[in-house]
């Protein structure tokens, strides 16, 4: 006995959060790729957190892999954009913006130099003074 079984509930993509711009009736289903890369992670992020971004969100966001590691970050201050508090509130919190823009200067910076293509780190800098290395 062979059964027809509706398979387009099986293919279904759903996509939340696509790179779109405004078309003339105000409607956000135009693609659009000559915006900068900052504007379209600082849409989507905003689409996504809003203004801000949180917490273990903006952990995940900045590349921490452990909450861990972004709290020794945060007590060293060497998360690379401004958190800060908000009174009567929990957590840190990081402007989308902020956000959006170091994304894209670290994929420039990438894109840039090809020795952080293949590592994905920031090249080792050593100090120089009187020409002796530190």
């Amino acid at each position: 006995m062979n059964k027809i079984i509706d398979s387009s509930h099986f293919f279904r993509v759903h996509i939340p959060y696509s790179v779109t711009s405004r078309d003339a009736e105000d409607n956000m289903d135009q693609p659009n790729f000559d915006e900068p890369l900052a504007v379209l992670l600082e849409r989507d992020l905003a689409n996504r957190y809003g203004p801000m971004v949180a917490n273990d969100n903006l952990r995940l966001v900045l590349g921490y892999a452990s909450k861990d590691a972004f709290r020794q970050a945060l007590s060293r201050k060497t998360v690379p954009v401004a958190v800060f508090g908000i009174e009567n509130r929990r957590g840190k919190f990081a402007l989308t913006r902020d956000v959006a823009i170091w994304l894209a200067t670290q994929r420039a910076m990438a894109i840039n130099d090809p020795t952080r293509q293949t590592t994905g780190e920031e090249p080792v800098r050593k100090e120089v003074t009187n020409d002796v290395t530190k």
